[in-house]
């Protein structure tokens, strides 16, 4: 008898944990999570691929005459990567935008979020380049990726600023932003900045959901601790 209401009182816990909102919060935030990883990995694969020409033995390889299809498919790599990154950073935008209206519409996780993108993001003009140069690739074409062996022998992978200014739909902050970089824009530069500010929102958002969700996740933390010493005994 002590053995069955034992074995009930763990599917009782099992259920509870299930259906508590702690767990909810937590499966809400893991699947948002799941798409900033896909931003991160393309980031983690383009920026080994910019690296891998900044080593100096790497570009010589390169950029020898007698190797043009190794160059070309190294090209074809860059932009292929280049625009996996582009893509992913507008659907955490959008996700990210959708996860809050869906969960948090008229709290104060959506108030201070909208606060939030309007102090960080909104007239800031990296941020708008990185959705804009999205939109020149759908709607212009593949943007020139050089490859560039100084006298120094600094070695880079660039993108050439002069001819992404001919394209006429640059939003005014792209825009600026993009007439204030050198004629050769270093690609690393601007993904790796835009992906330390992503990331720091990011952190900042899950902090928020955790704070905001504090007793929910207290209570589970509870409930799966009693699930863990009931278990524990009953085996």
């Amino acid at each position: 008898m002590l053995e069955k209401m034992k074995r009930e009182e763990i599917i009782q816990l099992k259920d509870k944990i299930r259906n508590s909102d702690g767990i909810k919060c937590i499966d809400r935030m893991n699947y948002h999570n799941s798409c900033i990883s896909i931003l991160s990995g393309n980031f983690a694969e383009l920026s080994k691929e910019l690296l891998h020409f900044e080593n100096l033995k790497n570009a010589l390889e390169l950029m020898d005459q007698n190797n043009v299809e190794a160059t070309e498919k190294y090209q074809d790599k860059i932009n292929r990567l280049l625009h996996n990154f582009l893509a992913s950073a507008k659907t955490l935008i959008d996700h990210t935008r959708i996860f809050i209206k869906r969960h948090y519409t008229g709290t104060v996780i959506q108030k201070l979020y909208t606060q939030k993108i309007k102090d960080e993001f909104r007239d800031d003009g990296l941020s708008k380049f990185i959705q804009d140069l999205r939109n020149f690739i759908l709607h212009n074409g593949l943007p020139y990726t050089g490859l560039m062996l100084q006298p120094d022998l600094e070695t880079t992978v660039f993108l050439n600023r002069d001819l992404m200014l001919d394209w006429d739909n640059w939003t005014t902050l792209s825009k600026r932003y993009l007439s204030s970089q050198p004629e050769k824009i270093r690609i690393y530069n601007f993904v790796e900045a835009y992906i330390h500010k992503v990331d720091a929102f990011n952190q900042w958002l899950n902090l928020e959901i955790k704070k905001y969700h504090k007793k929910d996740l207290e209570e589970l933390d509870s409930l799966r601790e009693h699930y863990r010493e009931i278990s524990k005994n009953f085996s």
